[in-house]
């Protein structure tokens, strides 16, 4: 992969954990400094040596690194607090049965799974009454999730 990339003369963006296919494949890094996409017009290794150049020069000077995040101001934490705290009862019945929905699809969904591959195993197929009853309970899974989602959905956006 790294030598079809290397030889690729287009441009192509790569999110990736493995700093081994970085190092070799990057010649450009954007990152996010400030709350804001930068980039650094270079190679991985170079990128890493000028973080590290920065954070030096600014520990020197008795500045925060410039990687490091801003603490907020205390109105600002407050105003992030978490929904449940600051939620009308409506709101926190809402946020109860979103949690029971979610739980409920993801039931459902791992059910759904169970029947799909029941259903990609040709062995089903030689059994018509088996077939039938394992498509009919997919088929209700499967709208069930529909109502489901919908539901989610709606009180997601409340």
């Amino acid at each position: 992969l790294i030598q079809a990339l290397e030889q690729y003369e287009g441009t192509f963006i790569v999110i990736s954990h493995d700093r081994f296919f970085v190092e070799n494949v990057a010649t450009k890094i954007w990152y996010i400094e400030d709350y804001q996409l930068k980039e650094y017009p270079g190679t991985y290794a170079e990128y890493e040596q000028w973080q590290e150049d920065r954070e030096k020069a600014a520990k020197k000077a008795g500045l925060p690194s410039p990687s490091a995040p801003k603490p907020q101001p205390k109105e600002e934490k407050k105003a992030e607090a978490t929904p449940a705290k600051t939620a009308s009862p409506d709101q926190k019945k809402a946020l109860r049965e979103l949690a029971e929905v979610e739980a409920s699809i993801d039931k459902l969904e791992k059910e759904m799974a169970v029947y799909e591959k029941q259903l990609a195993d040709p062995k089903i197929y030689q059994n018509t009454s088996q077939l039938k009853d394992t498509t009919v309970k997919f088929e209700q899974v499967k709208k069930e999730l529909v109502k489901l989602n919908d539901r989610w959905e709606m009180l997601a956006e409340m």
